[in-house]
């Protein structure tokens, strides 16, 4: 058990008040994942096998930090205390003075796990009670605390600390009281345990980021919006580096786990948000939207359609200006077109529906042809129901199905006519008021208006 790497996610603080929202600081959201996420997820990648979230309810944290291998538990603290924070969380390495805690707020994503990796090597390599990660900073803010011990051998004025810590747990339990008292009187409580431990001749340590702007605090809303930038950034050059075209980095939105397959192609404008799968050798055209989806190889998504929660297969084509959402399902070879939209539809292998059609729930067999303007009318005001299209009918142009309908295998639907009754295999079915044509009427008529209107001019 001594080489127990305990991550202590700090969730809570006195600068909550600068985002001005009821939602905690911690669980907004930043390239698709909660900053409290990407504080685990940076812990768990310096090796932390137990990670303690300390400053949020209990019931906030389980949703907040869904997927980790980790070990997660939520300890009850008062926002903006560290040293609260930090005697909320001893439990979980009681009994266990040799485990190391890393402690980490939960406003720093930027920070690489690389980094923390250093940090907790070298703390360990170095057998210290504590190691404290700095920054270099033009600007030393006024609430940044201060360390004689450490300024008296030499420690540049102009590095400053993070907030980023890996203490002994021991060496930790023993000076945190005292700590507690020296931080409420200004300044950060636990630099004051790390002042302590030094003070008192424990081997302590410092580590300098490689980068001033992977340890910058998320403050502000506006301070989410530039970390945004810069971590969408990074996101772009990993998947370049992998093989996929981004054709505008800057105004291109792919959230931090998507995952898209070399030789794939990406618009300027488009919009990927995560957790979504893009295959290989895809095209996703300008201003298309795709969200929480997995898409198939050999995909192509034109411009301005929006994909939500669906799944596409192989060589599917979409839009432009579709709209496929809620769990549909496309198959292979399916082709869906300008302004259709489907909504928890499993549309066949080689169907169609090229051109202004509502599907919704609905099942389309293979190879089906969806005429332009059909309805699958499914809500009768109180239950959503199903129609059934089976494979290789054909749907004439303006037809309304009145779910739950069937309509058979091979069978056709006149265009234009309102279904309301199922319809067998390889029939027609022609539901629509029977066409009368009156020969001359319409002169007769055009002659009636024009004396009318020519007898009130006279008068």
């Amino acid at each position: 058990m001594d080489n127990l790497l305990i991550g202590l996610i700090s969730a809570g603080g006195e600068d909550e008040g600068g985002f001005k929202s009821t939602t905690p600081k911690a669980l907004h959201s930043l390239l698709g994942m909660t900053l409290l996420e990407w504080a685990a997820a940076a812990a768990a990648g310096a090796g932390a096998k137990r990670l303690v979230v300390a400053g949020l309810d209990p019931e906030a944290v389980k949703t907040g930090i869904p997927g980790l291998s980790a070990e997660v538990v939520a300890a009850k603290a008062k926002a903006g205390n560290p040293a609260a924070i930090v005697q909320s969380a001893r439990k979980e390495w009681a009994g266990n003075a040799a485990a190391d805690v890393l402690i980490l707020p939960a406003d720093l994503p930027l920070i690489p796990p690389a980094v923390l990796r250093n940090l907790v090597s070298r703390h360990r390599r170095k057998k210290y009670a504590g190691t404290m990660l700095w920054a270099e900073s033009a600007e030393i803010p006024p609430s940044s605390a201060r360390i004689p011990i450490l300024e008296d051998r030499g420690a540049i004025p102009r590095r400053v600390p993070t907030g980023v810590f890996v203490f002994q747990a021991g060496a930790l339990d023993r000076v945190l009281p005292r700590a507690a008292r020296t931080g409420r009187k200004g300044g950060s409580d636990l630099t004051a345990a790390f002042g302590l431990l030094a003070a008192v001749g424990n081997p302590v340590g410092v580590v300098l980021a490689p980068e001033p702007e992977d340890v910058r605090r998320i403050q502000t809303r506006f301070d989410l919006g530039q970390a945004a930038d810069r971590l969408r950034l990074r996101k772009i050059r990993d998947l370049a580096e992998h093989g996929v075209t981004i054709l505008s980095p800057a105004t291109t939105w792919i959230d931090w786990n998507v995952r898209v397959g070399a030789e794939t192609v990406i618009y300027p404008g488009a919009v990927i948000e995560g957790p979504t799968i893009i295959g290989r050798n895809s095209r996703i055209h300008p201003h298309a939207r795709i969200v929480r989806s997995v898409l198939g190889d050999n995909v192509h998504v034109l411009g301005s359609s929006e994909i939500e929660d669906a799944t596409v297969a192989d060589d599917v084509r979409i839009g432009p200006f579709a709209r496929i959402r809620m769990q549909t399902s496309l198959r292979a070879g399916s082709r869906v077109g300008n302004f259709v939209e489907m909504k928890k539809t499993d549309f066949g292998p080689g169907s169609k529906a090229m051109h202004l059609s509502y599907l919704g729930d609905s099942e389309v067999g293979a190879a089906a042809n969806i005429g332009a303007g059909t309805i699958t009318c499914n809500y009768d005001g109180v239950r959503k129901n199903r129609t059934v299209i089976g494979a290789k009918a054909f749907i004439g142009s303006g037809s309304e199905l009145i779910a739950p309908v069937r309509i058979g295998r091979g069978a056709y639907v006149a265009a234009g006519s309102v279904i309301t009754k199922d319809v067998a295999d390889d029939a027609l079915a022609v539901a629509r008021g029977r066409q009368v044509e009156k020969p001359g009427w319409a002169a007769v008529r055009r002659a009636k208006l024009q004396a009318g209107k020519n007898g009130g001019s006279k008068s």
